[in-house]
């Protein structure tokens, strides 16, 4: 293998790497965003419907806020979104929750729309809220998060 070569070339400490604790984004608890679960749906997306381009517009979007994985916005997906967010609906381990914000409720709502339009129903693991301050979304969120997973834990 080559990877020790690698490792000792670029001076690499082979105990912090191993370490998990040294990488809090891989993995998360449901409901939360992972490194591992973006790995797979995003492979997924090129694998099975070729999506090639639209994986890299995801990625650019991508950020970390407060230790968690986050879209930061919908600009240019909106011709994509139809796709993921039905394989999001189809696979029942994933809670999507869209927050949509903006200057009035109506903007708010049409970023909300964009991702929940595409599927079949709202009632499941993907919802959504549009609210003008982000502190508004709270009292939504967390109920949604509890039912599902109080769902998936009697289905157990």
């Amino acid at each position: 293998s080559e990877i020790p070569e690698i490792i000792k070339k670029y001076n690499l400490d082979l105990d912090y790497i191993l370490n998990d604790e040294n990488f809090p984004l891989k993995e998360k608890n449901l409901p939360d965003l992972c490194a591992d679960r973006i790995d797979y749906c995003l492979r997924d997306l090129i694998a099975l419907y070729k999506k090639n381009e639209e994986v890299g517009r995801y990625v650019d979007h991508l950020s970390v806020a407060d230790g968690m994985i986050v879209f930061t916005d919908a600009d240019g997906h909106y011709d994509s979104v139809d796709e993921p967010m039905k394989a999001i609906e189809a696979d029942k381990s994933i809670l999507f929750y869209v927050v949509g914000f903006g200057e009035t409720p109506e903007a708010a709502q049409g970023t909300v729309d964009r991702y929940l339009n595409p599927l079949k129903t709202r009632e499941g693991n993907a919802s959504g809220i549009a609210v003008v301050e982000p502190r508004e979304s709270i009292p939504h969120v967390l109920p949604f998060i509890k039912r599902e997973v109080a769902k998936r834990r009697s289905s157990a």
